[in-house]
């Protein structure tokens, strides 16, 4: 049995205590209290989890008053930094309650890493790092670690009878065909079965937003953000929210909350690709192709739309007069296969590209350029990245004479430190051509 359930009531669920040195208060601040933000837990007196540090401790006994919430939290988070032996005496305490996986350890960058003087049982633990110059980093990792240990689990299905799952599709179904009388009736009869249910009033929220009553949509999501507790469900809510504030031109407010979206729950695909539609609705497609290029990191890079999405809004960029709308460029897509909607096959003349083990085209060797551009425009090829430049882009080797670039708009996100020199990846050939007697040879990634 764990240190913690042997603890029963006493310990408070969602009560994440701080145990820092004098000199954390900016860490706390922008650190520690910005990942407890949007966490929620499912049951307690309250949804959210609440935070407190021993910075914040000034009456009565401190010390007293520190092992009390060492006992009741439920996390403990110590920043080692400097060995503070307050710190790792409170650190040693909290071991007496806690298994060592409720306890997360974090340590300025600029430390060397030494733990030696940490007791043994969490000399072998991850410590997480932070700097001064990126809190964001530091939070949005701590969150993620503190989604773990924090007893929330899962998020279970928003509708758990099946007669209320089958009333919510016809809901949707209705609603897709523009029936919007029979969703509202579908809506209405869930209500009144399981009342107080955030997915209820999200789509009734949608619903209004859809038939025009932005008034009706605002109330109902207003509803619906303080009825969901789990932070996967409070990142669709306040999705919902941004579209609606999008909807009423308020594109401050829009992006604020697709941003709090992201924090909330950083793994959702959902977040990113709403986002993404709202840029291209404001003509903004480089922010759209950065959007994708973050899912991309988190769901990996064989999610079938999102290859869709940044091919779909690399060809938008690269080509002003392009207006196809995606779900015909998705559906060309599948239907063309290695082909790109839009364009008229290509009768290749002579030998196919060469293709290795992986099924990857490579750029021969000793070709000439009059055949490099025959035959490899618009290929996926693999390159070696020669370097990355911050106003250019990121170079890369096709082979030993061609050497192509990714434009630093279309490299995503922290293109300079993401890829190294050697590194091997995929492009897409987008354009081979001659300029003022140089020869350039545009990619994308793929």
């Amino acid at each position: 049995m764990s240190k913690s359930s042997d603890m029963g009531d006493l310990v408070e669920q969602g009560f994440v205590f701080s145990v820092l040195p004098p000199t954390s208060a900016k860490l706390y601040k922008h650190g520690i209290a910005t990942a407890i933000q949007d966490l929620t837990v499912p049951q307690g007196e309250s949804n959210q989890v609440r935070s407190e540090s021993s910075l914040e401790i000034e009456e009565g006994n401190i010390s007293e008053e520190v092992f009390a919430r060492l006992q009741r939290s439920e996390t403990v988070v110590a920043d080692i930094t400097g060995l503070h032996p307050q710190v790792i005496c409170r650190v040693g305490t909290a071991l007496a309650f806690k298994d060592a996986k409720n306890l997360i350890l974090v340590q300025s960058s600029d430390e060397n890493g030494d733990t030696g003087d940490l007791p043994q049982e969490l000399q072998n633990l991850a410590i997480l790092t932070y700097t001064h110059q990126d809190w964001t980093t530091f939070s949005n990792e701590l969150q993620h670690r503190l989604s773990k240990t924090l007893r929330a689990g899962p998020a279970p299905h928003p509708l758990q009878r099946p007669e209320h799952r089958q009333k919510m599709d016809r809901a949707l179904g209705s609603m897709a065909k523009k029936d919007w009388p029979t969703a509202e009736l579908y809506l209405e009869k869930l209500d009144s079965e399981q009342p107080e249910n955030w997915y209820i009033q999200t789509q009734w929220g949608v619903l209004d937003r859809k038939t025009g009553d932005l008034h009706g949509a605002q109330a109902h999501l207003d509803q619906a953000s303080r009825l969901a507790v789990f932070k996967e469900h409070k990142a669709v809510v306040f999705v919902e929210l941004a579209i609606l504030e999008a909807e009423k031109k308020n594109t401050a407010k829009a992006e604020e909350l697709f941003n709090r979206a992201r924090r909330t729950d950083s793994t959702n695909r959902h977040v990113y690709l709403a986002c993404a539609d709202f840029y291209d609705g404001l003509g903004s497609l480089e922010r759209s192709l950065e959007q994708i290029t973050a899912m991309m990191q988190v769901v990996g890079k064989g999610d079938k739309e999102a290859q869709a999405r940044a091919e779909y809004y690399t060809r938008k960029i690269t080509q002003p007069g392009f207006s196809m709308a995606f779900k015909e460029f998705e559906r060309q897509l599948a239907a063309r296969g290695a082909g790109t909607p839009g364009d008229k096959p290509v009768r290749r003349r002579g030998p196919r590209p060469p293709v290795s083990h992986q099924g990857i085209n490579r750029v021969p060797k000793h070709i000439t350029w009059n055949e490099f551009k025959a035959r490899f425009t618009g290929a996926v090829v693999e390159g070696e990245v020669n370097n990355a430049h911050p106003s250019m882009g990121v170079f890369v080797y096709l082979n030993p004479e061609f050497k192509g670039l990714i434009f630093h708009k279309f490299a995503g996100p922290g293109f300079e430190t993401r890829f190294k020199s050697g590194q091997k990846i995929r492009v897409r050939i987008k354009k081979i051509y001659t300029s003022q007697g140089t020869r350039k040879i545009d990619l994308a990634l793929v």
